[in-house]
């Protein structure tokens, strides 16, 4: 592996198609179930990359029904004692997640994960979590954020890689945007500049000097070189935007 050039807790924005999780009844709560790449392929098709898509790369969402004061924060300090004291592969992120147009906390794990659902809930259970209870969920799209820790490699000036997920990689923009000026720079990317392989989010992260906004970029398919030539349209688009 390649030396990590930083660590952060990452806010990632995203839209993704939303459903509930089959299986859910058993577990007695609502579960909802994403693909954590549905925009990667063009309307154009690209079948032969289906082959690169596996149940186990989907995420579900424990949709939270109370406030809980600093959430985030032990849900992340909390998964981290369910790991250790269970000996357990888990993955989770805390966000919020709109649903039935309202905002809910949630939990964000991968389907990979499910074997330890039962303790998973339990355990967040004795520290006062309700997780809501199930019912019917249509399709839908929803905006989702969450936060996870990634290690960086850099690859090029503001061009990184995230260092256990090979396929993400990220580029820096100067300037924090709303996502629906992200939406439409992105999809003008795809439709205009030949990069047309790929899912993106909105992140940012925090530090002492002040906040710093990136793109995600998510593709199997990644020619790295062409990398700071996304961040150097991104740059331009976002002068057109705000001067």
């Amino acid at each position: 592996m390649d030396s990590i050039a930083f660590s952060k807790m990452v806010c990632f924005s995203t839209e993704l198609p939303m459903a509930a999780y089959p299986g859910a009844d058993q577990y007695k709560v609502l579960l909802l179930e994403s693909d954590p790449v549905p925009g990667y392929f063009t309307e154009g098709g690209f079948p032969e990359n289906e082959n690169t898509r596996h149940l186990h790369d989907h995420h579900l969402y424990l949709v939270i029904k109370n406030p809980v004061s600093c959430m985030q924060d032990k849900i992340i300090r909390h998964a981290s004692l369910i790991k250790k004291e269970h000996q357990l592969l888990l993955h989770a992120s805390p966000g919020q997640i709109t649903l039935f147009n309202d905002v809910y906390p949630c939990i964000r794990i991968r389907t990979s994960e499910l074997s330890h659902l039962d303790v998973f809930i339990e355990e967040f259970q004795k520290i006062g979590i309700k997780f809501s209870h199930p019912k019917k969920v249509k399709p839908y799209i929803s905006f989702i954020q969450y936060k996870k820790y990634i290690d960086f490699i850099q690859l090029a000036d503001g061009v990184y890689q995230d260092a256990y997920e090979n396929n993400r990689y990220f580029v820096t923009i100067p300037k924090d945007i709303e996502f629906d000026d992200f939406k439409k720079m992105m999809s003008d990317a795809k439709n205009n500049c030949d990069f047309n392989m790929f899912d993106a989010s909105l992140v940012y992260y925090h530090e002492k000097d002040g906040t710093h906004d990136m793109v995600s970029l998510y593709s199997e398919h990644c020619d790295i070189s062409r990398l700071p030539e996304m961040k150097e349209y991104l740059e331009k688009e976002i002068k057109i935007l705000f001067g």
